[in-house]
Order: C-alpha cells, then sequence, then structure tokens
C-alpha cells in the first residue's frame, strides 16, 4: 500500500503468515530538503504556484531501503522457506509412498 500525505510518502507493507510475525516496512521521505530548492509564490487564492521546474525532484527517489528490503525477503526465501519447503514435501512424498498396514 502507499500512503501520501502533505510533505512525506509512506509505504507500508504488511506481510503475514502462520510461520512470521506481521512485518512493516514504513519509509517516510520528507519533504522539507526539497523545499530550499523550490521557487513558490502564494497566489490571490491562498494557493501556491510553482515558479522553477520541479519536475526531477519528484520524478526518481533513493529506493535503496526498499532494494535492501527486497534483497532480505529474497534472501530468507532462498535460504530458509524453500529448504523448509522441500524438507516438507519430501517427508510428505515419503509417507504416502510407504505402504500402510
Amino acid at each position: 500500500m502507499l500512503y501520501t500525505s502533505f510533505g512525506r510518502t509512506v509505504f507500508n507493507l504488511d506481510v503475514n503468515n502462520s510461520n512470521t510475525p506481521v512485518a512493516h516496512l514504513d519509509i517516510s521521505v520528507p519533504a522539507e530538503p526539497l523545499l530550499e530548492f523550490i521557487e513558490w509564490e502564494e497566489t490571490s487564492k491562498h494557493n501556491i504556484e510553482v515558479m522553477n521546474n520541479t519536475l526531477d525532484y519528484y520524478r526518481f527517489f533513493d529506493a535503496t531501503k526498499h532494494a535492501e528490503f527486497l534483497f532480505d525477503c529474497v534472501l530468507e526465501t532462498l535460504t530458509k522457506i524453500i529448504p523448509e519447503e522441500i524438507k516438507y514435501l519430501s517427508h510428505f512424498d515419503e509417507y504416502c509412498n510407504t505402504p500402510q498396514k
């Protein structure tokens, strides 16, 4: 989910299954550092008119934390979840292929 409010963007990611507790990834991006680079004027209706080109400020964002979180998820999947699933399925197959009395 992506929530946007005035001055910041918050990304919420909820992961929940039977083996892990709910995990939250909240990454806030405050707008204050950009304000010094934005030229603006108040309009007669008390709105704001941006005077310079600000497209590049918002076109790209720092996704480092997102990439790190995704990397951790993939690493856990490859090193823990998939091996456990293979072990479970192997035991299940062994049980199903064992003659029952």
